[in-house]
């Protein structure tokens, strides 16, 4: 091993946690909370102080106590309406819908939804799992912003 990976292990703190929330900042950055069971409270990690920064790993567990396998998924296989969510959650998203498609700055986060609806001629995100018009309009402005965030 390398010094840096005996340290680490020698530093490491192991225990069981479960996902609880996350959520995405305006700045761009993730905020994950995750519950760790009494028991499992490592006592370390009450002594430090709040802004300890931490190398981090994490390994999914099935109810059979043994590690997940990785599932990779394409952005192709979700559904239309979770990637139209999931981009709705992204500050560039907002960035891209106001410098191309006139949102106003103005827009909360649910008026920048119904705008999308609007653009895209839907009342709710679930008609784009449905093939037609509204679910090519959908690919269309995705496919825009992606090539937006390249061209910059």
């Amino acid at each position: 091993m390398t010094d840096f990976a005996e340290k680490a292990v020698a530093a490491s703190l192991q225990f069981e946690a479960k996902k609880d929330a996350m959520r995405q900042k305006q700045s761009g950055d993730w905020s994950v909370t995750f519950t760790i069971a009494g028991t499992d409270m490592p006592v370390d990690l009450l002594s430090h102080s709040m802004g300890q920064r931490y190398v981090c790993v994490i390994v999914p567990v099935d109810t059979d106590e043994t590690p997940l396998q990785k599932q990779p998924r394409k952005w192709s296989e979700l559904k239309p309406s979770a990637q139209c969510a999931m981009r709705l959650s992204e500050p560039l998203f907002r960035t891209f819908l106001i410098e191309e498609l006139g949102l106003p700055v103005t827009d909360s986060e649910q008026e920048m939804l119904q705008f999308v609806k609007r653009k895209i001629g839907i009342s709710s995100r679930k008609e784009l799992d449905e093939k037609g018009p509204e679910q090519d309009a959908w690919t269309e402005m995705d496919s825009h912003y992606h090539a937006w965030k390249i061209v910059g």
